[in-house]
């Protein structure tokens, strides 16, 4: 059944080494989760399948600030994790010097 309008959807995030602890734990109508392993377990209680998504550490390349947000499908079989994707999201931020931080510029969706 479809979640109905502002119903939450829950996010669950590959955490590396890059992903810090003060990531915002919801946006909009979406709950963050950020896993460090377990992902057979958090796979199974969501009903065999599920969205993990990896993000890029910050990279600075020709001047311009990017992360590459990827959504994986995740299942899991037998204790191992499958994953599947079909692209990616660039994600640039220009510095604001007033501000003194990043602030966002564009997105670009890729596929493969």
């Amino acid at each position: 059944m479809p979640a109905e309008a502002g119903d939450t959807k829950t996010v669950y995030v590959r955490c590396d080494s890059f992903v810090s602890d003060n990531w915002p734990n919801k946006i909009n109508s979406f709950e963050i989760k950020y896993l460090r392993g377990g992902y057979c377990k958090t796979i199974s209680a969501s009903g065999g399948s599920m969205t993990l998504v990896g993000i890029s550490a910050l990279e600075l390349v020709n001047g311009e600030f990017y992360v590459v947000v990827i959504p994986f499908r995740a299942s899991c079989d037998k204790k191992t994790v499958h994953l599947s994707n079909g692209g990616g999201l660039t994600v640039y931020f220009e510095y604001d010097s007033e501000l003194k931080r990043l602030v966002f510029k564009s997105k670009e969706w890729s596929g493969i």
